[in-house]
């Protein structure tokens, strides 16, 4: 059986990064956003799939 990846919740350290990292207000409205109503989002760099 293949392993199963748990998802874990972000510590306040890496959302402040994550959060920080934006390069526009838009990245930072859409990242708090996100962040404040727990929906989730899978990071990937910009045009890897």
């Amino acid at each position: 059986m293949p392993y199963q990846y748990k998802r874990e919740q972000l510590t306040s350290d890496e959302a402040d990064r994550l959060v920080n990292g934006a390069k526009s207000f838009e990245e930072k409205l859409v990242l708090l956003a996100l962040l404040d109503t727990g929906l989730h989002f899978e990071a990937k760099p910009c045009g890897k799939q």
